[in-house]
């Protein structure tokens, strides 16, 4: 999804979202407003079992692996 017209009421900007099959994650990616650098948001849904802790650490591993992969490709 490219944010350039404006999303949902939200204001026109700089940023692409990329919604993720199967892991029900997404990554928003945006250039800095102050720095040469680009941002990158990311988000992962992971259900919960009954033990909290668990799928706490379910989700940070999946958005470890997500972030992982979001570097690889924005460095080439």
């Amino acid at each position: 999804m490219d944010f350039v017209d404006g999303h949902e009421g939200l204001p026109p900007t700089d940023a692409v979202r990329f919604e993720l099959g199967g892991t029900r994650g997404r990554v928003t990616l945006r250039p800095s407003g102050t720095e040469p650098k680009l941002k990158a948001y990311a988000e992962v849904v992971s259900e919960v079992d009954g033990d909290i802790a668990a799928s706490r650490a379910r989700g940070s591993a999946l958005l470890s692996e997500l972030m992982a992969a979001v570097a690889v490709v924005v460095r080439g």
